[in-house]
């Protein structure tokens, strides 16, 4: 299913992400795994996470450290299929 008239050309509402990461951005220093556990507990009860593809690494991150769902402000989850059952 696609809903290109909702969603836009690339499924993010026109949105564009840059090639390359911003300068210092955090994906280039650490697995999205660790920055996600560090940066829960540096905040806690501050962050959303929004998940909008595979959730490999939050059930990664919730593997490694139970405690982190607890850190989050909320979680946010883009998930579905593709039949709709």
């Amino acid at each position: 299913m696609c809903a290109v008239e909702f969603h836009g050309e690339g499924g993010l509402g026109g949105v564009s992400i840059p090639n390359q990461p911003a300068e210092g951005d955090i994906c280039r220093e650490e697995h999205a795994v660790t920055a996600l556990l560090r940066l829960t507990k540096e905040r806690p009860g501050e962050i959303t996470l929004l998940a909008i593809g595979p959730l490999t690494n939050v059930a990664l991150a919730i593997r490694l450290d139970p405690g982190f769902t607890k850190r989050l402000k909320s979680l946010i989850i883009m998930g579905g299929n593709i039949t709709g059952e």
